[in-house]
């Protein structure tokens, strides 16, 4: 399927002196393009259609 699209971010933040983590994010995106997701990337990533119907789009989450 083309194209494909981010349908999770995630990040964490590491205080660069002491290399511990000072904060995360993650959020799952709502696609745009190809809404339904194909059963092979359910399975492969265990997301959940009702969690990206629920997200926001990229630029929102970005």
């Amino acid at each position: 399927m083309a194209p494909m699209e981010v349908i999770e971010l995630a990040a964490v933040v590491v205080d660069c002196c002491s290399l511990t983590q000072v904060g995360e994010f993650q959020s799952f995106v709502r696609p745009t393009a190809h809404p339904l997701l194909d059963p092979f990337c359910t399975q492969l990533t265990n997301i959940q259609q009702h969690q990206v119907d629920q997200a926001p789009e990229l630029e929102q989450a970005v």
